[in-house]
């Protein structure tokens, strides 16, 4: 089994906070790094999943890949069964932006009331 490089900036992590990992970037990156399927190989892939290329693009695109495919990747290309990190349910994922958002609207309130007592307003000329 070949170790998995991702040369992805963000190395699947979606830019999505309230969904940790997305599974498409991660696929789409093993697949161009570890397999000869990379560049202008999607038709052989699709055929190898049993669907289309349109679906290998959507696949790419998917922050939480259906249990199926998950297997059928893993199978085909003879991956460690936890591959694909756990993906959080959107119950989670919503919890965790709300919780960005509370700390971002607590530091936005901070900043706004240093910015009241730091504040010098000079005397209106006359």
């Amino acid at each position: 089994m070949k170790e998995t490089n991702l040369k992805s900036d963000n190395n699947g992590l979606s830019s999505n906070p309230g969904i940790v990992y997305n599974h498409g970037i991660i696929l789409k990156n093993y697949i161009n790094v570890n397999t000869e399927y990379g560049k202008g190989g999607v038709k052989k892939l699709a055929k190898l999943l049993g669907i289309t290329r349109q679906g290998v693009y959507t696949l790419y695109n998917q922050p939480i890949i259906k249990k199926k495919y998950r297997k059928l990747i893993i199978n085909i290309f003879n991956l460690r069964p936890d591959f694909f990190p756990p993906a959080l349910s959107y119950k989670e994922s919503y919890r965790l932006l709300l919780l960005e958002y509370t700390k971002l609207e607590n530091k936005h309130k901070k900043l706004e009331n240093e910015l009241k007592l730091h504040c010098w307003n000079p005397p209106k000329e006359e």
